[in-house]
């Protein structure tokens, strides 16, 4: 007789953690990997330029400032998206509580 198989599929509140994660993991790989990137690119542009510290350590902090504005900005749109649908889940209830008070009245 087989072993038993259960469902493996995730529901949506353990798809929303795992999202959750998943966008801190990627802020952290950004944060680590953009400036390492454009500094092996100001090491190349140098090693061709013969100007070998300078546009590595331009380059190198241009990533650190470009991966936290991308982390911040990505941080507030996710923010705002959030109060969004609050604000709306927060006006459904009242219209609903406005709509069940507007029957009980009638009755």
């Amino acid at each position: 007789m087989p072993p038993q198989t259960r469902s493996r599929a995730l529901n949506s509140s353990q798809w929303r953690d795992v999202n959750d994660g998943l966008f801190g993991a990627h802020a952290g790989f950004e944060m680590a990997f953009a400036p390492a990137l454009f500094a092996l690119l100001g090491l190349w542009i140098d090693s061709m330029l013969g100007t070998t510290p300078l546009l590595v350590i331009a380059f190198a902090i241009g990533g650190v400032i470009g991966a936290v504005l991308s982390v911040y900005y990505r941080y507030r749109y996710a923010m705002a998206e959030a109060s969004r649908v609050r604000q709306q889940a927060e006006a459904e209830l009242a219209e609903l509580r406005d709509g069940s008070a507007v029957s009980e009245g009638a009755t």
